[in-house]
C-alpha cells in the first residue's frame, strides 16, 4: 500500500508539470491569436501571466523556448500595436479638433476653394497615417489584423466624408447665396430662349443675330450646370442630418425646378442636333452622364424627384443621334513623293546589280 501511494506520488509529480507546460502553450496560443484579431490588450495579458508562471516553475520550460524566443516576440509585437493604435487613436483625435475653414464670399470659385482644402487635408490625414502604421515594426500574419481595426475605419471614414461634413456649416451659409444666382441664371436662359424662338420665326432676323443668342444660350446652358454641380459637390457623400439645413433651403428654392428644366433643355438640345462630329456627341453624353449623377445626388438627398423617366428620353434622343465622321481625303503629294522615292530606290538596285556583273564578267575573262 505504500509502494502504490508512492508510485501515486510520484505519478503526480511527473504529470504535474506537464499539465502546467500544457497551460503554457495555451497562453501563447490565445496571446497570439489575441493579436491576430487586434486585440493587443488581452495579448499582452496572456504573454504576462504565461512568463509569471513559468517564473514561478522553471520547469514548465526547461529549454527556456517560451520565456526566451516565443513568449518575447509575441510580446514585442503586442507593445508596437499598443504603440501604433495609441498613435492612431491620437491622430483621429487631432485631425477632429483641428481641421477648421476660414470664412470665404458665398460663390461658385469658393466652394471649389473649400473642396481643394478639404482634399488636401484628407491627403495628409491619410499621409500621417500611413507614418503611423510604419513607425513600428509587425510579424506580417498581425499587420492584416491592424488593418481590421475600427480606430482605422475611423481614420478613413474622417478622411473621405468627415472632412466634407465639416464644410456643411459653411456651405449652409452660402447655399442661399448660390440658389438665388442659379435662379437668375436660370431666367436668363429662359429669356434667351424665347430671343431664339422669335428670331427663328422672324423673316428679318439675319444669321448673326442668330448665331449671337445661340453662343448666349450655349454660355447660360453651362453656367447654369455649373451651379448645379456645385450645389451637387455640396451634398457629396450620403444624406445625413449634418446636411439637412442645406437640403431645407435647397427645397425651398425649388432647385427640382430648375433642374427638370435643365433636362428638359438639354433633351431638346439633343433632339434638334442634325449634323455632328464625334467630338461634339462625346460632348453631349459627358453632359448625360453629369445630369445622371447629378439625379443620383438630388434624390438621395431628397432635394428633387427622381428623373429616370425624364432621363430615358433624354437616352433615347441621344441613341437618334446620327454621327457624321467627315472623310478622310486622300493627300496625293506625299503619294507621289513617296512613289518617286520607291523609283529611284529601284533604279540604285539595277544599277549595282548590273555593275556588279560587269565586274564578274571582267575576273572570269
Amino acid at each position: 500500500m505504500k509502494c502504490a501511494n508512492k508510485w501515486g506520488l510520484c505519478l503526480f509529480m511527473l504529470w504535474t508539470p506537464l499539465l502546467h507546460s500544457q497551460d503554457i502553450e495555451t497562453f501563447y496560443e490565445q496571446a497570439k491569436a489575441a493579436l491576430k484579431a487586434a486585440d493587443h490588450q488581452t495579448a499582452l495579458q496572456r504573454v504576462e501571466v504565461a512568463k509569471k508562471t513559468i517564473s514561478e516553475d522553471p520547469r514548465l520550460d526547461p529549454n527556456g523556448v517560451f520565456m526566451k524566443k516565443l513568449l518575447p516576440l509575441v510580446e514585442v509585437n503586442g507593445q508596437n500595436m499598443a504603440a501604433i493604435m495609441l498613435a492612431l487613436e491620437e491622430l483621429y483625435q487631432t485631425a477632429q479638433e483641428g481641421i477648421t475653414f476660414p470664412d470665404l464670399s458665398p460663390n461658385l470659385e469658393s466652394v471649389g476653394k473649400y473642396y481643394e482644402q478639404a482634399r488636401e487635408a484628407s491627403e495628409e490625414l491619410m499621409r500621417r497615417r500611413d507614418e503611423v502604421l510604419a513607425s513600428r515594426e509587425l510579424a506580417p500574419e498581425y499587420k492584416g489584423a491592424l488593418y481590421q481595426a475600427p480606430i482605422l475605419a475611423r481614420i478613413e471614414k474622417l478622411a473621405s466624408t468627415g472632412i466634407m461634413e465639416k464644410l456643411t456649416g459653411k456651405f449652409s451659409e452660402m447655399v442661399g447665396v448660390l440658389t438665388d444666382s442659379l435662379g437668375a441664371v436660370d431666367n436668363r436662359y429662359k429669356m434667351a430662349e424665347v430671343r431664339m424662338q422669335k428670331l427663328v420665326k422672324s423673316s428679318a432676323a439675319n444669321k448673326s443675330e442668330i448665331d449671337k443668342v445661340k453662343k448666349e444660350i450655349a454660355r447660360l446652358s453651362e453656367e447654369r450646370l455649373s451651379y448645379i454641380n456645385t450645389i451637387s459637390e455640396m451634398l457629396a457623400g450620403e444624406a445625413s442630418a449634418e446636411k439637412e439645413p442645406i437640403r431645407v433651403a435647397l427645397t425651398d428654392n425649388q432647385v427640382d425646378d430648375v433642374f427638370r428644366g435643365v433636362i428638359q433643355s438639354e433633351i431638346s438640345r439633343v433632339q434638334s442636333a442634325t449634323d455632328v462630329d464625334s467630338t461634339a456627341f462625346k460632348n453631349m453624353l459627358n453632359n448625360y452622364e453629369r445630369i445622371q449623377n447629378y439625379n443620383r445626388i438630388f434624390a438621395r438627398n431628397r432635394i428633387a424627384p427622381d428623373q429616370s423617366a425624364l432621363l430615358a428620353s433624354y437616352e433615347a434622343a441621344l441613341k437618334a443621334v446620327k454621327i457624321n465622321e467627315p472623310s478622310r481625303k486622300i493627300n496625293w503629294t506625299i503619294i507621289y513623293v513617296l512613289l518617286v522615292i520607291a523609283a529611284l530606290i529601284l533604279l540604285l538596285l539595277l544599277y549595282r546589280f548590273g555593275a556588279g556583273k560587269k565586274t564578274t564578267a571582267k575576273t572570269t575573262f
